[in-house]
Protein backbone atom coordinates (compact mmCIF):
# COMPACT_ATOMS: atom_id res chain seq x y z
CA UNK A 1 0.00 0.00 0.00
CA UNK A 2 1.47 3.35 -0.99
CA UNK A 3 1.17 6.52 1.07
CA UNK A 4 -1.82 7.89 -0.84
CA UNK A 5 -3.71 4.62 -0.34
CA UNK A 6 -2.83 4.60 3.36
CA UNK A 7 -4.06 8.18 3.79
CA UNK A 8 -7.30 7.37 1.97
CA UNK A 9 -7.86 4.24 4.07
CA UNK A 10 -7.18 6.03 7.36
CA UNK A 11 -9.48 8.85 6.29
CA UNK A 12 -12.38 6.40 6.47
CA UNK A 13 -11.92 5.79 10.19
CA UNK A 14 -9.97 8.87 11.30
CA UNK A 15 -11.73 11.60 9.32
CA UNK A 16 -9.95 14.34 7.42
CA UNK A 17 -6.55 15.28 8.78
CA UNK A 18 -7.26 19.00 8.97
CA UNK A 19 -10.59 18.63 10.79
CA UNK A 20 -9.16 16.05 13.20
CA UNK A 21 -6.12 18.25 13.87
CA UNK A 22 -8.34 21.24 14.62
CA UNK A 23 -10.56 19.24 16.97
CA UNK A 24 -7.62 17.56 18.70
CA UNK A 25 -5.90 20.90 19.20
CA UNK A 26 -9.07 22.42 20.67
CA UNK A 27 -9.52 19.48 23.03
CA UNK A 28 -5.88 19.65 24.09
CA UNK A 29 -6.23 23.36 24.84
CA UNK A 30 -9.42 22.74 26.86
CA UNK A 31 -7.88 19.93 28.91
CA UNK A 32 -4.49 21.50 29.54
CA UNK A 33 -3.70 21.21 33.23
CA UNK A 34 -3.28 24.32 35.33
CA UNK A 35 -0.28 22.69 36.95
CA UNK A 36 2.92 21.42 35.39
CA UNK A 37 2.23 17.92 34.10
CA UNK A 38 4.85 15.21 33.91
CA UNK A 39 5.57 14.38 30.24
CA UNK A 40 3.90 10.96 30.57
CA UNK A 41 0.66 12.55 31.81
CA UNK A 42 0.73 15.31 29.19
CA UNK A 43 1.36 12.87 26.35
CA UNK A 44 -1.34 10.48 27.53
CA UNK A 45 -3.86 13.32 27.82
CA UNK A 46 -2.95 14.69 24.40
CA UNK A 47 -3.18 11.26 22.74
CA UNK A 48 -6.59 10.67 24.30
CA UNK A 49 -7.65 14.04 22.82
CA UNK A 50 -6.41 12.90 19.40
CA UNK A 51 -8.42 9.69 19.70
CA UNK A 52 -11.54 11.63 20.74
CA UNK A 53 -11.04 13.96 17.77
CA UNK A 54 -10.83 10.95 15.46
CA UNK A 55 -14.08 9.63 16.92
CA UNK A 56 -15.74 13.01 16.32
CA UNK A 57 -14.28 13.42 12.81
CA UNK A 58 -14.26 9.88 11.53
CA UNK A 59 -15.96 6.60 12.33
CA UNK A 60 -17.16 6.54 15.96
CA UNK A 61 -17.77 2.81 15.64
CA UNK A 62 -14.12 1.98 14.89
CA UNK A 63 -13.20 -0.07 17.95
CA UNK A 64 -9.52 0.83 17.52
CA UNK A 65 -10.22 4.36 18.78
CA UNK A 66 -11.82 3.09 21.98
CA UNK A 67 -9.11 0.50 22.61
CA UNK A 68 -6.46 3.18 22.13
CA UNK A 69 -8.14 5.51 24.64
CA UNK A 70 -8.29 2.69 27.19
CA UNK A 71 -4.67 1.84 26.49
CA UNK A 72 -3.38 5.38 26.98
CA UNK A 73 -5.43 5.79 30.16
CA UNK A 74 -4.01 2.51 31.51
CA UNK A 75 -0.44 3.50 30.67
CA UNK A 76 -0.79 6.80 32.52
CA UNK A 77 -2.57 5.22 35.49
CA UNK A 78 0.11 2.54 35.80
CA UNK A 79 2.86 5.15 35.59
CA UNK A 80 1.18 7.28 38.27
CA UNK A 81 0.89 4.25 40.57
CA UNK A 82 4.60 3.55 40.09
CA UNK A 83 5.39 7.16 41.03
CA UNK A 84 3.22 6.99 44.17
CA UNK A 85 1.73 10.37 43.30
Amino acid sequence: MDTAELVAEKGKTHGSFDLTAERASNLQDMTRARIVEPPVVRHGREMICVKLARIASGDPLAVEHWDDIAGYAKLVADWLREQSL
